[in-house]
């Protein structure tokens, strides 16, 4: 294994990039690159360990080590958090066009509702801080039933699903989602569980995307209870 540093001018974090220039002589910080996807940064107000997707001599694209997070069932206490990631969530979704929760959706009785039912989580990091929120369960969606399209499992399969996921405004574009998804996954596969399942907003491009580049497979259309339009996604996993 090879691991060099070299003396880094500026470090700024911005739409995901961790933005670097070297060689000042006033303000130095250490970069120490592993392996080629972790790096360690002295004197940076960020997750300390950060793995790199991109990058060349000027910049890096990162997210936050998975050992840095944890996918934790809630209670109570954390409904305010939860609610704050929603709110957040609303506001960045309204500012890009998007339909999806304008109508005060997801309210504060789902939310609650879902830690009674033991399917909401929320994501930590080693500071305690929660970077983002889902819901997830293995009972079935009863919207599902129903799909222009076609599921890949067969009508009676047992499937997870998740819904009401939202990443904190600070966290966006570090690597969270993808964390929710692939924790929820491992979940099914303990347990033998063959699919997981989810639907987005036709206008949700950035979800969408992400589904695509983890492994989801487009589906059909579903209709939620109030007759809204959803495009519906299925991974297999075993």
């Amino acid at each position: 294994m090879t691991i060099w540093s070299y003396q880094v001018k500026t470090i700024s974090i911005k739409n995901g990039n961790l933005i670097v220039s070297k060689n000042d002589k006033e303000t130095k910080y250490t970069l120490i690159i592993a392996k080629g996807i972790s790096i360690y940064v002295d004197d940076i107000r960020a997750d300390p360990v950060i793995l790199c997707t991109n990058f060349d001599s000027n910049e890096i694209q990162f997210e936050m080590s998975n050992k840095h997070m944890k996918l934790l069932s809630t209670s109570n206490q954390n409904t305010d958090s939860i609610m704050g990631i929603v709110s957040e969530a609303q506001y960045y979704l309204a500012s890009l066009g998007i339909e999806q929760w304008q109508d005060g959706y997801p309210q504060k009785e789902i939310i609650l509702n879902d830690i009674i039912n033991t399917e909401s989580y929320i994501v930590e990091n080693v500071n305690k801080e929660t970077l983002g929120t889902a819901m997830f369960t293995t009972n079935p969606e009863p919207t599902y039933s129903s799909i222009e399209g076609s599921w890949i499992t067969n009508k009676d399969a047992k499937y997870g699903v998740i819904h009401r996921m939202a990443v904190g405004k600070k966290f966006r574009n570090k690597g969270v989602a993808k964390f929710i998804f692939d924790s929820c996954e491992q979940k099914l596969k303990d347990k033998k569980i063959p699919s997981m399942r989810i639907d987005t907003h036709e206008h949700n491009k950035g979800m969408q995307g992400l589904l695509k580049k983890i492994g989801y497979q487009y589906c059909g259309i579903i209709y939620l209870q109030n007759g809204d339009k959803r495009l519906a996604f299925e991974k297999l996993l075993c």
